[in-house]
């Protein structure tokens, strides 16, 4: 008879154990979670000393510092253009004051770049000013992508190094954004991206919005 209460107690034991361990990894995932797609820090880095800096998402006084500290002659925004939005409107307010070039291009956390965002970037990075600021939200997943394809092409730098531009320090987890590594990993130059890369591949179909917007030719008309 006094058996089952000792029975019982070591089960309550293991459901604690078990809720608890439940709810740490929960929280441990949530801590990444927040710290891959929101803003934690400047995560502000320099990449190519003098030409190319990477950043998450600055206030605007954070961007005039920025500017004055570094010599900042050109912004370029991967968050697309938003009207409106305090964050946008602040942003392209600092340019405006510092005399600074200010570019918009829409890129996705969750998905290989629009071909229509990818090559006007491209062309970009041959003709603005230096020292450039890239930057998304959190300056982890988007940033990481484009500073990792700028090492490729402007600094020389092998895939195998241009690839420690996706790293923990700068907050990229690959399991939020695993699209970003595997463009990279893609990345066969300049000439491939404009004459070969196309996200409506199948391979890409997981990583892209394969819809008839983006990709007419996966959907003949009937």
């Amino acid at each position: 008879m006094t058996a089952h209460p000792v029975i019982s107690s070591r089960k309550r034991r293991r459901f604690a154990w078990a809720g608890f361990s439940a709810a740490l990894i929960a929280l441990v995932t949530w801590r990444i979670y927040v710290a891959s797609t929101f803003r934690p820090a400047k995560n502000f880095h320099e990449v190519d000393p003098g030409k190319f800096y990477r950043s998450a998402q600055l206030t605007g006084d954070e961007f005039s510092e920025a500017i004055r500290d570094y010599g900042i002659k050109t912004i370029i925004n991967l968050r697309g253009a938003s009207p409106g939005e305090g964050w946008y409107d602040d942003e392209v307010r600092a340019a405006r004051e510092q005399g600074v070039a200010h570019l918009n291009f829409g890129f996705s956390t969750k998905q290989v770049p629009h071909r229509t965002s990818l090559l006007p970037l491209l062309e970009a990075l041959h003709t603005v000013r230096r020292p450039i600021l890239v930057h998304c939200r959190s300056g982890a997943d988007r940033t990481s992508e484009v500073s990792a394809v700028y090492a490729m092409l402007y600094m020389g730098q092998t895939k195998e190094q241009a690839m420690r531009q996706l790293n923990l320090r700068y907050l990229y987890v690959e399991f939020f954004a695993p699209a970003k590594r595997l463009f990279v990993q893609d990345w066969q130059g300049e000439a491939w991206a404009r004459d070969s890369y196309d996200p409506c591949l199948p391979k890409y179909a997981a990583y892209y919005d394969q819809v008839a917007d983006y990709c007419p030719t996966a959907f003949p008309k009937k």
